[in-house]
């Protein structure tokens, strides 16, 4: 399954569990029901700080809300999350060059605390667990292929997302500067929801426009550029 979450990559060293998001930030702090936990020695595990809805289904809104509490807080406890984990890349030695069969091997022999699911695997014809997802949903699958190894910052064809799309209308609150062939108009559009009066940052969209859209949503965006960012305050948000 395709988990709505936060990517986290934890890090247990010497009695030491440090959690860090995808853009490198510190996450330790914000999920002490995860960090706290006893994790073997050594590991560094790959997965998705996820929190459950009342229907047992995973929740971003609900984690937007855990995001930027104080632990202790009547939010904290009552948000509780999990970390689901899909991929050991540590284990005393990197295991990064091991085919993903062996990866997984090793992480269902660790020992794990309560607050940690190891992510189920579905190795069998696709079309059962797609019904799931939307009769359920879900975000989508991750498909990956047997035998690849893990391959740090890079999008490889051995690990396919395949996303149960829904549609939203959502506020541009912002822009990423454009690099490459989009040198001079954006990467992406930083998109939000209004949410008790504060715009919350729910992610970013760059795909599907051609060289024309590039170029007339830039100098729409041109026009309407502000001095102080729109949103509430995430250290997710990617820098404009």
């Amino acid at each position: 399954l395709k988990w709505d979450g936060v990517r986290c990559l934890l890090t247990s060293t010497a009695g030491a569990t440090r959690l860090h998001s995808r853009a490198g930030n510190d996450m330790t702090e914000r999920y002490p029901e995860i960090s706290a936990g006893a994790f073997p020695d050594d590991v560094v595990l790959d997965g998705e700080i996820v929190a459950l809805d009342a229907q047992g289904r995973p929740s971003f809104e609900l984690l937007q809300s855990r995001m930027n509490v104080r632990h202790g807080s009547r939010t904290a406890d009552r948000v509780r999350v999990s970390f689901v984990v899909f991929d050991l890349l540590h284990r005393g030695e990197s295991l990064l060059s091991l085919p993903l069969e062996e990866r997984q091997r090793q992480l269902a022999e660790l020992d794990l605390p309560a607050s940690c699911v190891v992510a189920e695997r579905y190795h069998r014809e696709a079309r059962p667990i797609w019904e799931f997802v939307t009769e359920h949903d879900l975000e989508g699958i991750v498909a990956k292929r047997l035998g690849s190894t893990y391959q740090p910052g890079v999008r490889s064809p051995d690990w396919r997302k395949v996303s149960h799309f829904k549609q939203v209308r959502a506020v541009v609150g912002g822009f990423t500067t454009g690099t490459g062939g989009r040198e001079g108009t954006f990467g992406s559009l930083l998109l939000g929801l209004w949410r008790d009066e504060e715009l919350r940052w729910v992610g970013a969209v760059g795909s599907g426009f051609n060289d024309g859209a590039l170029r007339a949503i830039r100098a729409a965006l041109d026009e309407m550029v502000v001095a102080t960012c729109p949103f509430a305050p995430d250290p997710e948000i990617p820098d404009v």
